[in-house]
């Protein structure tokens, strides 16, 4: 079975603390280069990256901003027009 390179939730604010957690856990155990946690509500995205086996908060990106992976270069993903669509 392939590994994910890349992955992103989007996380309600009641399950906030616990989908971090658990994902957090789960993408580590499996390798997943990097995580992007989409909080709607608040209009932004955590973007963690796997270092040695354990994910470090890369930034805290807004809705002003323009996310480039930094696992999957060729992906770029404009916030704006994330959050025009699912707020």
């Amino acid at each position: 079975m392939a590994r994910r390179t890349w992955s992103s939730r989007f996380c309600p604010t009641a399950r906030r603390v616990t989908t971090r957690r658990s994902k957090k856990g789960t993408y580590e155990r499996f390798g997943v280069a990097e995580y992007w946690l989409v909080e709607p509500e608040y209009r932004l995205v955590d973007q963690f990256v796997l270092t040695e086996g354990e994910y470090r908060l890369v930034k805290t990106w807004t809705v002003e901003d323009e996310i480039v992976s930094s696992a999957v270069p060729c992906l770029a993903v404009n916030l704006a027009e994330v959050f025009r669509r699912t707020v």
